[in-house]
């Protein structure tokens, strides 16, 4: 059996360990319990200055040039807007001589000539003679009309014209040019008259029979390609052959290749074989 001394000799190692015990544990304690150190803030941002931006601009930032008016196209729309000036001025007449005259209009819808139309023409004029002035150049058909006459009974025709051009000269539209296209051996018949109006605007006037109105229908296509430059002559030849082979087989009216016929200003044309 031990003794106190005993007792108190042999507790002094588990003492000892139970003290280390218990200050491990505090100073643990005490180091879980510090609060953590704080990183210090990083410095707000310095503004920076603006990049200026080296990418070339858009092509839509870009205005397109304006290209310089083309004095052709100025130069039609001029005559165009002089033709709608006189054009309600002088379709009440040429329809009131079809009505009193006992004859008919023909596609009064075209008796404005368009602006390309008008276009093309001082183009081709002007590729026909390098030397020519825009501002010379004559286009005589910016107003133009057809009126249709029959020959019935023999002699209206002629009769007809004469008393339509001479209403029209006393309403102040004389005659400036008048082609009479009626002898046979050609690829073309009718009569073409050109008038020129008080301010000066000059404008055609076709006459017609109904029978050349359809043959001219009829031998459209032939004439256009005639008239082409790059049309060699032999096709040339056989085209105005076709045509005038159908020409003749249209009545001539009545008088109407006499000596002054239609008037003073009249004259008599045939086209030659090419």
């Amino acid at each position: 059996m031990l003794s106190s001394r005993d007792m108190t000799h042999s507790g002094q190692p588990a003492n000892r360990r139970l003290l280390l015990a218990v200050m491990v544990l505090l100073v643990v304690t005490a180091c879980c319990r510090r609060p953590p150190a704080t990183e210090p803030a990083p410095p707000p941002p310095q503004p920076t200055a603006p990049v200026a931006s080296t990418a070339a601009p858009t092509a839509s930032a870009v205005p397109d040039p304006v290209p310089p008016p083309d004095p052709v196209e100025a130069r039609a729309a001029e005559l165009a807007a002089q033709a709608a000036t006189w054009e309600p001025k002088v379709t009440p007449i040429v329809v009131g001589l079809a009505q009193k005259l006992k004859g008919d209009t023909y596609k009064l819808e075209f008796r404005l000539k368009t602006i390309g139309s008008i276009s093309r023409k001082l183009r081709l004029r002007l590729s026909e003679d390098p030397t020519a002035q825009l501002g010379d150049v004559v286009i005589d058909d910016t107003l133009r009309y057809t009126l249709k006459f029959e020959d019935d009974p023999p002699g209206h025709h002629v009769a007809a014209i004469k008393q339509a051009l001479a209403a029209l000269a006393a309403a102040g539209h004389e005659v400036n040019r008048l082609k009479n296209y009626w002898p046979a051996d050609d690829n073309y018949s009718g009569v073409n008259c050109v008038l020129r109006a008080p301010d000066g605007l000059l404008w055609e006037l076709q006459f017609h029979t109904a029978a050349s109105l359809a043959t001219a229908a009829h031998t459209r296509a032939w004439y256009e390609e005639l008239r082409r430059t790059d049309c060699a002559v032999p096709r040339k030849q056989e085209l105005f052959d076709l045509m005038t082979q159908e020409w003749n087989k249209v009545p001539i009216p009545a008088g109407i290749l006499e000596p002054d016929a239609l008037g003073p200003h009249e004259e008599i044309r045939t086209r030659p074989r090419p």
